[in-house]
């Protein structure tokens, strides 16, 4: 929300996890709607259902045209690796060249290191190093960080290898402080939470 309205999500307190309700029809100028008048195509790519906590009302309100989610993209289920998503877009990135030569603006939202960190994600995959030596959801959280940066920059040398016409920008954020780090951050940094 902060991103694409400019609204510091921060000052919103405990409202904080209700945003897309509370915003959904109330935000009329956004990066994505700004985006659009510059001639941007408009697309979410997302493992949450559109319903889910009102996140594809909300996105579609402040100007995404297309939300994809794990199962408008054929994946399995919504907690698959990064690279589902990534391929994903991709996909609907090289379509879209083909098919338009207007630019186009992505989001792209991924679960892999979301918690629960109770159980093993992608349980075939093994890093060198494994168990870390922390408490078993701090190793499960490190794991999978490994995780979703190999298929991160997977998705970035594939976007670097065909940038398009107009070259490709691309940010990498995250959405909230996990829970395994929660405690930490709220220790040195309470008012700011």
């Amino acid at each position: 929300a902060s991103l694409f309205t400019g609204l510091p999500t921060r000052e919103f307190g405990w409202l904080r996890p209700y945003l897309p309700f509370y915003l959904h029809g109330r935000v009329h100028h956004s990066l994505v709607r700004a985006a659009e008048r510059c001639g941007y195509e408009t697309m979410v790519v997302s493992p949450l259902a559109y319903g889910f906590v009102d996140e594809g009302p909300f996105l579609t309100s402040i100007g995404f045209r297309t939300y994809l989610d794990w199962k408008a993209i054929g994946a399995p289920s919504k907690h698959e690796r990064d690279a589902v998503y990534f391929d994903a877009t991709l996909k609907r990135l090289r379509d879209h060249r083909a098919a338009s030569g207007k630019p186009l603006l992505v989001f792209v939202m991924t679960m892999a290191t979301h918690s629960p960190y109770d159980r093993r994600f992608a349980p075939d995959e093994r890093l060198a190093g494994e168990p870390f030596g922390n408490a078993p959801e701090v190793d499960e959280f490190l794991r999978r960080i490994v995780l979703q940066r190999r298929d991160f920059d997977a998705f970035a040398a594939a976007l670097a290898a065909d940038p398009g016409r107009n070259g490709t920008v691309l940010v990498d954020f995250g959405d909230h402080q996990p829970m395994v780090t929660r405690p930490f951050a709220e220790a040195t940094d309470a008012d700011a939470l």
